[in-house]
């Protein structure tokens, strides 16, 4: 258990901060952190993928974006999120509970309860200023997330080509509210 940590560092990220390859957060709960002013209010990694399973994140802030999980990934890698809860997390830019800048992200039989945002993707923000994302959501309950724009999931890019930069796939999720 990781609790009640505050963080006022750049980068944010409450319980858990990692620049390096391959982090695994496996079977935690991560509840009431809070990163003031950034990102990632329990996590935030710059890493060559993170794995985060099995994991409940449960009433963690961030000023900026990503209530719970910040993450980003090179081309090469892959974010695999799987069998986590995420209940009550907010960001005050995007992405309530998790905000992925990265090629390619994998979010499996999860479960979002009541995340929110101010500005869009309420449970999950997906983003980029220069690449073409990978998102896939399997398996997923979304029910009550908030936010001003895609009360579930929100995607947007700079890139040039708009919407049809992301490779994007929903599968047998419960997305109510869902997109923006």
């Amino acid at each position: 258990t990781i609790s009640d940590s505050v963080s006022d560092s750049w980068s944010g990220a409450a319980a858990l901060y990692s620049n390096k390859p391959d982090v695994l957060v496996e079977d935690c709960v991560i509840s009431n952190n809070v990163a003031n002013a950034r990102n990632g209010g329990a996590i935030y990694t710059e890493s060559q993928g993170i794995h985060v399973k099995g994991t409940t994140f449960y009433g963690n802030r961030a000023g900026a974006s990503a209530g719970a999980i910040y993450a980003q990934s090179s081309a090469t890698t892959t974010n695999v999120i799987e069998g986590c809860t995420f209940i009550a997390n907010w960001s005050a830019g995007v992405g309530g509970a998790i905000n992925v800048l990265s090629h390619n992200t994998v979010i499996t039989g999860c479960t979002f309860i009541a995340n929110s945002s101010d500005k869009q993707g309420g449970a999950i923000s997906c983003n980029s200023s220069t690449a073409i994302i990978g998102l896939r959501i399997e398996d997923c309950t979304f029910t009550g997330n908030a936010a001003a724009g895609g009360a579930a999931v929100s995607m947007a890019t700079a890139y040039d080509r708009g919407f049809e930069a992301f490779r994007y796939m929903a599968a047998y999720s419960d997305l109510r509210a869902a997109f923006s």
